[in-house]
């Protein structure tokens, strides 16, 4: 299966996560965000570049460093990504999270991440 086909199609299985779960603060200043002049378009354009990124992973040798991915809808997406592309990856899965992990689940991901850290 190409890179290309994983990223992909695990790409299809990830969705927003729900508006209850983000402060009306915290709407607003991204909502403000997105109003600057420009914002909207960069965005578009780092998503232009996608497909090539994908294409290059190939190129690219996989890390010996340790790998932590934390995934939550888009955990199959991720894990089939750091089976391919890490020699030594650890994959924690944070049930009924969506796309914002770390916004959503802050204490387990920050908990998660100095674990990881911890680790020889």
């Amino acid at each position: 299966m190409a890179a290309t086909d994983i990223c992909w199609t695990g790409c299809s299985a990830v969705s927003i996560a729900p508006r209850a779960r983000f402060e009306p603060f915290d709407r607003a200043v991204y909502k403000a965000a997105a109003r600057e002049p420009g914002a909207i378009t960069a965005e578009h354009r780092w998503y232009q570049t996608v497909g090539q990124d994908i294409q290059d992973l190939d190129t690219y040798p996989k890390p010996a460093a340790p790998v932590l991915g934390i995934g939550g809808i888009s955990t199959p997406f991720l894990k089939a990504c750091l089976d391919r592309y890490a020699r030594n990856a650890t994959m924690i899965e944070f049930e009924g999270t969506g796309h914002w992990i770390a916004e959503e689940r802050p204490a387990q991901t920050t908990a998660a991440i100095l674990e990881f850290l911890r680790q020889p």
